[in-house]
């Protein structure tokens, strides 16, 4: 990960920031990395402690290569930090105040669609202003020096995804980035296992405000968790009364026909090319950030022209004999259940399921296995076939709302993708197929091993 800088730092410049001492000669650094692999002459090496590596371990590495080097320890080290992770940020948050252009941050959080809501948002705003958004998800805090080191020096919006495993996690990317338009699409129960309950995940999720010195949060209308929120905005789906009000008319195979409400007049009624009412739920936000943004209807009609499925994770592809759902990268309670009902809407085609386990549920991991297997069965789904040691839980739940056992196939060994590819092949007979899963389980193998 090495970072061209389009506005160059001084050395001495990056000592003042952290209050460190100055080397003896100034030099300008135009890179960054934290990687001390891709280090190169004149470089500024980060050196963060990882769960698995210290980067000070590599700092000879990148000295060698002529780079300059913050870390926490080490010989010849040309800036030496307590705290190389407090180091980032505030040199991140020093090189966001230099971009001469900006003139909003928009920060997104939530359990359910911040990749989706952010890619959605800055399609949008893209058509008025220049943007530059989170790469993919990259949304630890390490993302989010990324994303600032990376913008262009004309960014006029900056745009954050903002993930979290722990309490606190969202605070310190908030107090970096101090946004000042925040949005929390949901509280779900991603991560419930180590946050333990739905409400302290709210809490969590609320931190996105503490960095915030004004401006103006979105939250769903139906959600108590976040009610309150000072300045804060409601969306919603299905109650008039929110702020923004996105209304469904119809879902097709091809598209999705809404009006768009904002204070409860209605601001826009169309087309967009994008199936799913989680996915219009997504769209309701990235509207609600660019009526707030100042984006009249007639540039949010002509926005419009730039939002389809590309923008979206998921994919259906051909694999060969192969039809698939692609949504790979990750997966919770609530994204398999809105992913499956979105799915209802071909009804024509056949529709089976690859599921593997969906972790960092804690106690609720049985509960909510078995929820997802009754939710496969009233969705209409011929076949599951199932991966991880949670598969007994989907499988039963399956079963207890009329699947035949003999239409779901078990692999409890997530060191094995083979098996269950093994189970594909013997009785696959060109349904639609999606394969979901969280992120650490490595879906993806599944689709790369039928390819073969």
């Amino acid at each position: 990960m090495r970072i061209k800088l389009s506005l160059p730092l001084s050395l001495f410049e990056i000592c003042s920031i952290l209050d460190t001492a100055r080397p003896e000669e100034d030099a300008t650094v135009d890179y960054i990395t934290f990687d001390s692999r891709t280090a190169q002459s004149g470089d500024l090496f980060i050196a963060l402690r990882g769960s698995k590596y210290n980067g000070a371990d590599f700092s000879e590495e990148a000295l060698a290569k002529k780079s300059y080097v913050i870390a926490e320890w080490g010989n010849n080290i040309t800036m030496k930090v307590s705290d190389a992770k407090t180091a980032l940020l505030q040199l991140t948050k020093y090189y966001k105040s230099k971009l001469p252009n900006l003139k909003h941050t928009v920060a997104i959080t939530g359990s359910v669609g911040k990749t989706t809501t952010k890619e959605f948002a800055a399609a949008l705003l893209s058509q008025k202003y220049i943007v530059h958004a989170t790469a993919k998800n990259q949304n630890n805090f390490i993302g989010a020096a990324f994303t600032v080191f990376s913008a262009p020096a004309e960014t006029e919006i900056l745009i954050l995804e903002i993930g979290m495993n722990h309490l606190g996690e969202i605070s310190e990317i908030s107090g970096t980035v101090n946004p000042d338009i925040a949005v929390i699409t949901n509280i779900g129960n991603a991560h419930i296992g180590n946050l333990k309950s739905r409400s302290n995940i709210a809490k969590a999720k609320t931190e996105i405000t503490d960095g915030m010195m004004n401006g103006t949060v979105l939250v769903p209308f139906d959600e108590p968790l976040l009610s309150g929120i000072s300045k804060r905005m409601t969306v919603s789906l299905t109650d008039g009364q929110a702020n923004f009000f996105l209304i469904p008319l119809a879902i097709n195979e091809t598209g999705s026909i809404f009006d768009f409400y904002s204070s409860k007049k209605i601001f826009l009624s169309k087309r967009l090319n994008v199936i799913g009412k989680h996915h219009l739920h997504c769209f309701a936000y990235a509207l609600s950030v660019a009526v707030l943004l100042g984006m009249d209807d007639a540039e949010l009609t002509s926005a419009l022209k730039h939002i389809d499925s590309t923008l979206l994770r998921q994919k259906r592809i051909q694999i060969g004999l192969y039809d698939i759902f692609d949504d790979t990268y990750s997966s919770s309670p609530e994204a398999v259940i809105e992913t499956m009902k979105m799915l209802t809407i071909y009804k024509s085609i056949r529709k089976s399921a690859v599921l593997g386990d969906m972790l960092e549920l804690g106690d609720k991991s049985e509960e909510m296995h078995y929820k997802i297997g009754k939710c496969a069965t009233e969705c209409g789904f011929n076949r599951l076939y199932l991966y991880g040691k949670f598969s007994s839980y989907t499988a039963h739940g399956a079963e207890s709302s009329g699947m035949n056992k003999n239409r779901i196939h078990i692999n409890s060994d997530i060191s094995a993708p083979e098996i269950t590819v093994s189970q594909i092949k013997a009785t696959y007979n060109g349904e639609l197929m999606i394969i979901k899963g969280s992120h650490d389980l490595h879906m993806e193998k599944i689709i790369t091993l039928l390819s073969e």
